[in-house]
């Protein structure tokens, strides 16, 4: 017996893959849509950390400006000489062998007319060492041991790199202590017997002296200055390829006591278009604030310390990458005014000129603001 056997013709087949062509493509174009706002979200999120981790670290290191810092360079009128940055920009805000200043920063001095901030003290380091410390007492004729902490973590290690404050009893004043040759720095040790004597108070006088680690014992070279400096800028040339043409990376960089120049900064935030500061200032004598101003360059190391009140940064950066998809809710106007409610509008930046007049407006722009108050600064 023949059985007739019927199969699908070309028509059916083409019709077929034609429906199964539209099918794929169909999910295709919703699996390409899920996965660009799923990248695109994914990098809004890692802004997100990096603004948190990033910009605290600052913040951390604005509220301990000034921490450790001499107030006077000598006990004895005796000139102390110390080395800052060499090259430029850093060498800018050097102090060139005067008392410190705990805050500078250069006004417009950077990338698209961005502020530059400087921050001096001890703890400004990335070491250990740096946030380490001490103190020795000479009791009576005896000579005492530097004090050791309970927690070891918090002990200066011997041959730490340390410089030695000499406070004045009921005044302000803290004097940098020296030794042979106007050697400002000493290595620590732990004995009294071992210490540098002549960093350690006078038989008889019952003074106390602070000691401030500097610099790790691995660093073999002799200290530079008698405290650590940390340049805050935006740098370009560095920035991942999702940010917008001309925005760069927020750095960190460490002055590096060995040389004095500017060690790898360590990015703090990416994408970023501008960083403006503004500076608090009391002028009448622990008043309160008197006067919101950007520039602090003529200030010297005590006007500082007894004015600067509250440091107020601006950062102006975008979130995530180019979404074509997206439209910036400023994109009628391409200026951003980076605005200070005291001072009023410290820099109108054009994104249309300084970014990309075709794409500006395709990124999600936002302005960080902090507001903080250094606490090593004289108590007011």
């Amino acid at each position: 017996m023949i059985r007739k056997q019927d199969g699908f013709t070309l028509v059916e087949l083409m019709i077929t893959m034609v429906i199964f062509v539209l099918t794929i493509a169909a999910a295709s174009q919703i699996f390409t849509s899920l996965l660009t706002q799923f990248k695109q979200q994914s990098k809004i999120a890692e802004t997100n950390i990096e603004g948190i981790l990033g910009l605290e670290l600052l913040r951390y290191d604005i509220e301990q400006a000034g921490y450790g810092l001499p107030y006077e360079l000598s006990y004895d009128n005796v000139g102390i000489n110390y080395n800052e940055a060499v090259g430029a920009p850093a060498i800018n805000y050097n102090d060139a062998s005067n008392s410190p200043r705990a805050l500078v920063s250069g006004d417009g001095a950077g990338v698209n007319g961005s502020d530059e901030l400087v921050i001096k003290s001890l703890n400004v380091a990335t070491s250990a060492t740096a946030r380490q410390w001490s103190y020795i007492t000479n009791d009576g004729a005896l000579n005492r041991d530097p004090v050791v902490w309970d927690n070891q973590e918090e002990n200066l290690v011997d041959d730490s790199r340390v410089i030695v404050i000499q406070p004045i009893s009921g005044s302000d004043v803290r004097i940098l202590v020296h030794g042979a040759g106007n050697q400002f720095f000493t290595t620590f040790k732990d004995t009294s017997a071992a210490f540098d004597d002549a960093f350690e108070p006078w038989a008889g006088t019952n003074e106390t002296f602070l000691i401030y680690g500097v610099a790790p014992p691995d660093n073999e070279v002799a200290l530079r200055m008698p405290f650590n400096r940390a340049d805050y800028y935006i740098a370009v040339g560095n920035a991942p390829t999702r940010c917008a043409p001309n925005t760069g990376v927020l750095v960190k960089s460490v002055i590096q006591q060995a040389d004095g120049e500017r060690g790898p900064g360590m990015p703090l935030l990416d994408c970023v278009a501008d960083m403006q500061v503004v500076y608090g200032l009391d002028n009448n004598d622990l008043s309160g604030i008197d006067v919101y101003q950007s520039d602090i360059s003529m200030l010297g190391a005590e006007d500082v310390r007894t004015q600067v009140n509250e440091v107020r940064v601006y950062i102006l950066a975008h979130e995530g990458q180019l979404d074509n998809s997206y439209t910036w809710a400023g994109a009628d106007d391409p200026v951003i005014n980076i605005t200070d409610p005291d001072v009023g509008v410290l820099n109108a930046f054009d994104l249309s000129n300084n970014i990309d007049a075709t794409t500006y407006m395709h990124y999600r722009w936002r302005i960080y603001t902090l507001i903080l108050k250094p606490y090593n600064l004289i108590e007011r």
